[in-house]
């Protein structure tokens, strides 16, 4: 997988020089992410806002259509509230039980796209891989036991790293957007992974007993709001 990114910083690098023979132009973006979880199981989810910037290259294959590979480095993540009346520890009668999730996930994205364009309306469409390269989330869990004087018992844990999330993931891309300029455009997108975000349940590092179950098969998604830069575009 690290081939791609290699591949696609090449081609950066050489387009300067091969601009003008084979219709290259390279760009900027940069745009928020609207992010969250997807999945029949996954408790209230709701959405996280993050920052997304990119590298593109877009290469013209006739006067309408052209191949658009980009580099992105984007944060999504999603927020979850879970509640419910279950056993705990050493009680044999249920007791009130909550737990929201709060996740940040960095991520960078190699999504390579065909791109339509009729006038000055254009759309995209293409598959994406991505690499996380770090993650974090905060889990607050609450247990109010209604027998006990109505004790409660809050705490909150915060866990870094990766180990617990899947590194690569695979999903595909699809927008719109309207050219306003020659080299100025204003982009809206749809992105959507199909490989779960964590790893399977017999790899989990997590230490608390509570964490939820309905999270374990959460795929990502993000609604996605850009601006784009052409350099060189007439």
């Amino acid at each position: 997988m690290p081939h791609f990114y290699l591949s696609f910083v090449g081609l950066l690098a050489a387009s300067t020089a091969v601009q003008a023979q084979h219709a290259l132009q390279i760009g900027v973006k940069a745009g928020l992410n609207a992010s969250t979880y997807q999945g029949k199981e996954v408790p209230d989810p709701a959405y996280r806002f993050g920052p997304a910037v990119s590298l593109f290259a877009r290469l013209a294959l006739s006067e309408q259509v052209s191949l658009q590979p980009e580099l992105v480095y984007e944060q999504l993540g999603a927020s979850t509230d879970l509640h419910s009346m279950t056993p705990y520890g050493f009680y044999s009668h249920l007791v009130l039980f909550s737990q929201q999730t709060r996740s940040r996930l960095r991520y960078l994205s190699l999504p390579v796209l065909v791109r339509g364009q009729v006038g000055k309306w254009f759309a995209v469409a293409g598959p994406q891989v991505s690499y996380l390269v770090s993650a974090q989330e905060r889990v607050t869990t609450l247990v109010d036991d209604p027998y006990t004087y109505d004790l409660v018992y809050p705490f909150t844990e915060t866990y870094r790293g990766t180990g617990n999330y899947h590194r690569w993931s695979a999903g595909g891309v699809i927008g719109v957007g309207y050219q306003m300029l020659p080299h100025l455009a204003v982009e809206f997108r749809y992105a959507a992974a199909v490989t779960k975000l964590r790893q399977p349940t017999s790899e989990l590092r997590y230490d608390t007993p509570f964490w939820p179950e309905q999270l374990w098969n959460a795929r990502i998604s993000s609604l996605q709001a850009q601006v784009s830069y052409i350099f060189g575009a007439r």
